[in-house]
């Protein structure tokens, strides 16, 4: 397992030197790594909701960002941080009733940005950890996603595979938060990975990756998922099955797959960032038994 890590340490050092961080990588030989995108709101100063201008800026993406539709925004507001270190957060409301997006169609007040350009791309390895807080009470939510990584290689399409349709020239790996007990309405949430990669039928959704971790309301979690790369056997039609996927939960590993095939060709790398944060699914099971936000700061993407 890797060596635990201190957040603030983390976040104090990306400030301090934005470009060299100390965290451990995937490979064992790593002494720093460097910052692909590293955001908060401590320096934000427009008022809520957020304008697309606004997460541009956030994202250091003025292309991908651009191509959601203005009123998918209007449910990202500001919300009161937790301490002194971080007196802003992003918060996404998700209202009763709703599931997905506005801008799908579904009625619900989510927001799906799956196009976030990432600087230095294609990249062959990197991790992305961010804080987390799910605010609420009583029932748990059918399930909804979480931020993550992707890719899709050049000329087929401006973003990596979701929404039931894998691609076999791309991937992504974000998270979800689901019902330990998808029939049982009082059951708690649960943490799981979320994976598309070339080997899935078409029309096939996602595939989960247990992680084990119980979620409870109103309580921060940082959390972290790396990426490498698996290497190709040949181009176009087969991958190796040696990509790694990890995922960490408050500096505790809970999740290791070192047999992920995520490409089958070459230059399909990891190319985005993948903001996601809907309820869904795309069918009424997955609507808010009650109003709840989800809360999200301190995002950190990084690369060996």
């Amino acid at each position: 397992m890797p060596t635990p890590i201190n957040r603030r340490t983390v976040l104090a050092a990306a400030v301090a030197a934005p470009g060299l961080v100390g965290l451990p990588k995937l490979s064992p030989d790593a002494a720093t790594v460097t910052t692909i995108l590293s955001s908060n709101l401590e320096t934000a100063t427009v008022a809520s909701p957020i304008s697309v201008a606004d997460m541009q800026t956030f994202f250091g993406d003025t292309t991908g960002v651009g191509n959601a539709n203005n009123y998918a925004f209007t449910s990202v507001k500001y919300a009161a941080g937790r301490d002194k270190l971080s007196t802003k957060v992003l918060s996404q409301h998700l209202e009763q009733g709703t599931y997905g997006m506005p801008d799908a169609g579904l009625g619900g007040t989510g927001i799906a940005i799956t196009g976030v350009n990432l600087k230095n791309a294609p990249i062959y390895e990197a991790t992305i950890e961010y804080d987390v807080r799910f605010v609420g009470s009583g029932q748990w939510p059918f399930g909804g996603k979480l931020p993550g990584l992707g890719g899709v290689l050049a000329g087929h399409g401006t973003n990596p595979p979701t929404g039931g349709n894998p691609s076999p020239y791309g991937w992504s790996g974000r998270l979800m938060h689901r019902r330990t007990q998808a029939n049982n309405p009082s059951a708690p949430g649960k943490l799981v990975g979320y994976v598309y990669d070339p080997t899935q039928p078409a029309g096939r959704y996602g595939q989960d990756r247990d992680t084990g971790v119980q979620l409870v309301w109103n309580r921060w979690y940082r959390v972290k998922q790396s990426y490498r790369m698996n290497n190709i056997v040949n181009e176009g039609v087969e991958g190796r099955p040696n990509g790694i996927h990890r995922i960490w939960v408050d500096d505790a590993l809970v999740f290791e797959n070192t047999a992920q095939i995520f490409r089958i060709w070459e230059q399909a790398k990891i190319t985005h960032y993948v903001h996601d944060l809907f309820l869904g699914g795309n069918d009424p099971d997955w609507a808010a038994p009650a109003d709840l936000d989800v809360h999200i700061d301190n995002l950190l993407i990084t690369t060996p």
